[in-house]
């Protein structure tokens, strides 16, 4: 009796999320207008339906055979479906109330209507309350306690890529609901991204930093370019390190100094830790490195943040003496003998934080171009330990939009690096392509040993191109994820490896998010010990 009861259990979910999914309604064209408070309550009607999207994706509650609460007691089950009924009750009483003000003949009429609405009754922001409610308690009773605060991320990259709506955009970046600065600051720098990327639309930003206000104290260290100090105010100096470019001379390499100004900007609004960026502070042109040499150096300046809260709200604090106490990134941690492999748990965190940010930089219109393990980074805590759970990507020299074409000079030139990009890379870097970088990297990651390690001298010799890499990392390497890090793990990383996604460029940006939370971002998500 109770196989039975389990069996209607799954498919009475089935049908209520069908149900509260299904009748979810459209209100994205009400963004448009001026007025803020429509704007501000219809958006966030938008994301409750994206995240009750999401969640039906992490547990295919859409299908009856592949559900994954199917294993769930009957009573669980009962209390999910009360929950999806009475989402649907809300959007139906939604929808009902929007006909009842005669919303939806004339397009322009439609709006003026349902501004109106908004303003003179506080039904619908009640329906919009308690929809966000019912949603939180769907996510707070599924969802692992130890990796709720992690889930609940997972639909930002896929929400992100199907807001075109720059009104939107701007409203997320200001006033994002509980105050998420994740969703804020992807949705500013997704904003920056497209008013950068328009004829005219380069704001003047100050980010190039001069003498005596910036100086150099150290232009070559190994781990992360240079270090520097800027001086604040006369009594403030900021210690802070300098990730080098060598540009070269010509009209290309005019370009790429336009770009990385470009991206600078972008930086210079949106590096914050909710990102995975280290503070940027501006842009460094060595003038002295080009007299005595003829080419042309500039820099990224980067810094540390005072303090950032993880997802399960413990505070890390940083030290900010970089001078003293450098950054030092995951291949150094990784090729360090004598210390052990993090926790099986940090490195499961590790890798969806990477995708996490990963997908949000994509959705927000910007191809890295240039992963791999030296470009990530960690920063010593003012208790001198390090968190792998605590990861800073830099590493943007090369990075551009996505609708630009790539320039000549790139990630490519450095063959010590070769096995990090697909054999295709030469012919222009795509999402998919910049996603090849991440899979390698988490490769390393789940076997905690850099791609390049223990290889035979025989071997070895024979890597002489990226073809020889891919093979080589699709043919051992990946298969040794199995047994270290569990199925899971071992499908989302074959994913990146085999390049499973979409065309973005033929089927769209959409497209590709949904793709790739459901093929990746889900799956990592899941993993756990």
């Amino acid at each position: 009796m109770e196989a039975a009861g389990l069996v209607i259990g799954v498919l009475g979910v089935v049908i209520a999320f069908k149900g509260a999914l299904d009748t979810a309604l459209l209100l994205e064209d009400f963004i448009e207008d001026n007025q803020s408070e429509p704007r501000h309550w219809a958006l966030r009607y938008h994301i409750q339906k994206c995240r009750l999207k999401a969640w039906g994706d992490h547990w295919n509650a859409a299908d009856e055979k592949h559900c994954a609460l199917g294993t769930k007691s009957e009573n669980f089950m009962k209390a999910i479906e009360l929950i999806l009924n009475e989402i649907k009750r809300l959007n139906e009483k939604a929808d009902k109330l929007i006909q009842k003000h005669d919303i939806g003949q004339d397009t322009r009429a439609m709006k003026r209507r349902f501004r109106w609405y908004i303003k003179t009754n506080s039904e619908f922001r009640d329906i919009v309350e308690k929809f966000q409610d019912l949603v939180d308690d769907l996510e707070g009773f599924t969802y692992p306690s130890n990796q709720l605060q992690l889930l609940t991320k997972a639909f930002l990259p896929q929400m992100l890529a199907e807001i075109q709506n720059l009104k939107m955009l701007e409203h997320l970046s200001v006033h994002p609901p509980a105050d998420d600065q994740t969703l804020a600051l992807s949705a500013k720098a997704k904003l920056l991204q497209e008013q950068l990327s328009r004829p005219g639309g380069r704001a003047p930003t100050p980010i190039w930093l001069h003498k005596p206000k910036f100086e150099l104290v150290d232009n070559d260290i190994s781990s992360v370019g240079g270090l520097g100090l800027i001086k604040e105010t006369e009594e403030k100096i900021r210690p802070v390190w300098v990730e080098w470019n060598v540009t070269g001379s010509g009209l290309e390499s005019r370009l790429h100094v336009e770009r990385m100004e470009a991206l600078g900007k972008l930086l210079k609004g949106v590096s914050e830790p909710a990102l995975r960026l280290p503070p940027f502070y501006g842009i460094y042109d060595d003038l002295d490195y080009e007299l005595t040499h003829g080419i042309k150096r500039i820099g990224y300046v980067f810094g540390t943040p005072e303090s950032v809260t993880d997802y399960d709200q413990r505070v890390h604090s940083f030290r900010n003496d970089v001078c003293e106490n450098p950054p030092i990134s995951l291949s150094a941690l990784m090729a360090s003998e004598g210390t052990a492999p993090p926790l099986l748990g940090d490195r499961f965190r590790l890798a969806f934080t990477l995708a996490s940010a990963f997908s949000l930089f994509h959705a927000a219109g910007w191809l890295h171009k240039g992963l791999h393990s030296g470009n990530i980074q960690f920063l010593r805590e003012v208790d001198g330990t390090v968190s792998v759970t605590q990861p800073f990507i830099t590493g943007f020299q090369y990075s551009r939009h996505q609708n630009q074409a790539s320039l000549s000079r790139g990630p490519l030139d450095d063959k010590r690096l070769s096995h990090y990009y697909h054999p295709d890379a030469a012919k222009g870097f795509s999402k998919r392509l910049d996603l090849y970088s991440l899979g390698v990297v988490l490769c390393e990651i789940g076997r905690w040993a850099l791609i390049t390690s223990k290889i035979p001298k025989e071997r070895l010799r024979k890597m002489t191109n990226r073809e020889a890499w891919r093979s080589y990392i699709l043919d051992s390497r990946l298969k040794e994820l199995g047994w270290r890090m569990g199925k899971q793990y071992q499908d989302a990383v074959r994913v990146l490896l085999e390049c499973d996604l979409p065309d973005d460029k033929k089927l769209g940006h959409v497209f590709f998010a949904q793709e790739f939370q459901r093929k990746v971002l889900q799956p990592l998500s899941r993993c756990n010990v």
